[in-house]
Formats: structure tokens, sequence, C-alpha cells
């Protein structure tokens, strides 16, 4: 068992499950984290209504989250039945499956020559865009009407400008290895008491096995010592092109260039009667004009979240950055225009939470396809984070409970 000393800055997810891991292999770790509180991005607020989510409502459930959850002694829950319905606005309304006859048929013509020429077939070029790719394999309808307001919903990004290697390539990982280990429960999972209660467990567990933390307090990076000590950088790609200059001023000077969009979430509580759609969630393409970026039905996704129907629309990211720069009444008139023409009917909420997170999403375009491809990191410094090819929750938590393997493999 080794007793190096090793730092974690950064208290979110990626922080916690490093530290968790790097504590359950016998390192000493400290965390160093800038707020008050451990989480990042993720907290759950509770509200006499219900649970309002910060961020992420749920995880992508593996083999190693489902482990980690049943360790950490935090109960989840599956998407329940009716929380299974997906929609995409368009032509007016919400669709489950948003192409004509016409287009399903070629489509599917297009996935069997597919299919008949192999995995390889897949395969993007370098540089190409997920526009162009689907373009390319797949038709107009499919990128306009399908995957551009999927992607918005998931990467807060246009296809446009999105990396489809750095896509494929994370697809690809979550997917290695899971046909023959499948978790107990497949899909979307989530903590009965919400994501915070994640957080929160990983904190405790941590500091049971004595793992020291420093809230409200930047790392002092004048005290690297060349990588003598392993330092495990857990912050946004944002911040790591601040805090890394000293140490890495070639690896800081490829993260400034890497955008990062802004994202905000408004969780309203209607009366159930108000109700108009049941299912996971509606996205909205693009043509049909809309502020949002799509919104999610947290009461019919997972068991407990709320007494009434609760909403949780999702505004910012590439198609109206400006909206998260603003007050909340404009983030909640927003959510008002858009509510009245995707449900028709006007409703006031009975209460509403709105989180902004200015610097919440790094854009997977074609930039950050160059930089990880060319990632240099000095003797001691390792990463961690959701710029580093997997922006859901689960690649964190696996990538973190992998640190103790990855200071083994370079030495650390």
């Amino acid at each position: 068992m080794s007793h190096q000393r090793v730092v974690v800055v950064g208290a979110g997810v990626s922080g916690l499950t490093s530290a968790l891991a790097l504590a359950e292999a016998g390192f000493d770790v400290e965390v160093y984290e800038a707020q008050e509180r451990a989480g990042g991005l993720i907290r759950t607020e509770t509200t006499q209504y219900g649970l309002a989510e910060a961020a992420a409502n749920g995880i992508i459930n593996s083999v190693v989250v489902e482990k980690l959850l049943e360790r950490l002694k935090v109960p989840f829950v599956g998407v329940q039945p009716q929380g299974r319905a997906r929609y995409v606005l368009v032509d007016g309304r919400p669709q489950r499956w948003p192409f004509s006859l016409g287009d399903s048929l070629q489509l599917f013509g297009r996935l069997v020559r597919l299919a008949v020429r192999g995995k390889n077939a897949w395969q993007p070029h370098a540089g190409e865009t997920v526009e162009q790719w689907t373009l390319r394999h797949l038709g107009r309808s499919v990128n306009d009407r399908l995957l551009a307001p999927a992607l918005l919903g998931v990467y807060a990004s246009r296809t446009s400008e999105l990396s489809a290697t750095l896509l494929m390539n994370s697809r690809a990982s979550r997917t290695q290895g899971k046909l023959s280990a499948r978790p107990r429960v497949t899909g979307t999972i989530a903590p009965l008491h919400g994501m915070g209660s994640l957080v929160d467990a990983l904190e405790k567990t941590c500091r049971e096995l004595g793992v020291r933390f420093y809230f409200g307090q930047r790392y002092d990076w004048s005290s690297w010592d060349g990588g003598a000590t392993p330092h495990v950088y857990a912050g946004s790609v944002f911040h790591a092109a601040r805090d890394l200059g000293e140490v890495a001023p070639r690896l800081a000077q490829q993260l400034k260039g890497v955008r990062v969009l802004p994202v905000a979430s408004l969780t309203a509580f209607y009366p159930r009667e108000a109700a108009f759609l049941k299912g996971f969630g509606c996205l909205f393409a693009e043509s049909e004009g809309m502020e949002c970026l799509g919104v999610l039905f947290p009461g019919d996704l997972f068991r407990g979240r709320t007494s009434v129907h609760s909403e949780t629309w999702i505004v910012g990211g590439a198609r109206h950055p400006g909206l998260v720069d603003g007050s909340e009444d404009e983030i909640v008139r927003a959510v008002r225009r858009d509510r009245r023409r995707l449900a028709g009917q006007e409703v006031d909420p009975l209460a509403t939470s709105v989180f902004r997170w200015p610097e919440a999403l790094p854009y997977y375009d074609l930039y950050l396809e160059e930089v990880l491809a060319d990632l240099q990191l000095p003797r001691g410094l390792f990463l961690n984070g959701n710029y580093l090819g997997q922006i859901g929750l689960a690649g964190l938590i696996e990538r973190g409970l992998r640190m103790p393997s990855l200071l083994e493999q370079r030495g650390g």
C-alpha cells in the first residue's frame, strides 16, 4: 500500500471519484476546492414541491457506476415506464419519430448499405463535423430532424461544429465491454434522493478514508515540485487554462483556445393537470425557432421527484448563449414563451428554481479534437474533466476510478 501524497484540485464528481479511488489504493490524498462545497455543477435543491437539479438529472448506468453506488450505499432508481418516450419538436408538434414514410425508407436503405460495408464505413474523416458525416451517410433530414436537436440537448452544441471523431470515440468508449458485462439496471438511473446525495456520499466516504478537504481555497501552484508529488487537475477546461500556466504552459495555452458554452436550467413546478406530455422530454429542431434547447419531465423520469408536475428547461448553449447572462426574469420569460408554443397553454408555475453556469460545457469542436490528439502532460500531472472525451457523468466517474492505474502507468 502506497502512502505517497497526491493533490487533487477540484471537488466535483471528477475530483471526488479520483480522490476516492486514490485513497482506497492507499495514497495520502488532499483535495482543494475554490468553492465552499463539493459537487461542482451537481447540486440538488429540495423544495416544497420536490427536487430541482442544478445540472444532470441522471447518469447513464454501467457496471462501474452501479458498483460505485452500491459501494457508497446510495439507493438509485431507473427510468419509470412512462418516462421512456422521447420527443422532438418538428413541424410544429412533438413527435417520437420525426420522419415521413419516405424519409424512413430512405434512412433504412442507407443504414443497410452502411452495415454491408462494415464498421470501418462508419469511421469519420479527420477534421469532419457531425453534420458533414451525417450528410455523407444518412442525409439532411436525419441531421436536421434528429441528430441536431439531440446533440444540442446533450452537448449544447451544433452539429455543424461538433467533431464527428470526438463523438464517435466517446460513444465507442461508453459501449466498450457492455455486451459482456451489463449492469442490473440498464439505461439512465438516478440516486433516489437526487444527484446531490451522490456528492454527499462521495465526500463522506472520502473523509472516512482519510482524505483531507480544503474548501474555499484555490490551490497554490507555486508549491508545484516538478511532479514529484502527483497532482490530479479535476477542474473545468476554463479553470485549467487559467491555473496550469506555470506548470504546463504549452498545455494551458492549448486549453485556453477551447470554447466553453454557458448553460442555464430552470425547473418549474406546475399543478398536475398542467402536464401536456408523458415521457423523458422533448428536444427542439432548430428550424422551430425555440429559445430553449429542450425540456425534461423529472416526475415522469424517476419516482419520488415531485408531488405535482415538474419540468426542467435547458437554455443557452450554442443556440442562445446570451440568455445565460441575462436576468433570471429573462430566463423565465423565455421558458414561458417556449412552453406556450409547445404545450398550447398558459399556466403560472407554483415555483421555479434557476441555475446558471457561465462556463458549463466545453465545445466538442474540431479545435478540441486537435488538442486532445496532441495532449502532452508534464511528469506528475494528471487530468480528469468533461473536456477529455467524456462529457457525461458516467465517463467522469469511470476515469476517476481508474486514476490509481493511470498514476502507475505513468510512474506517478
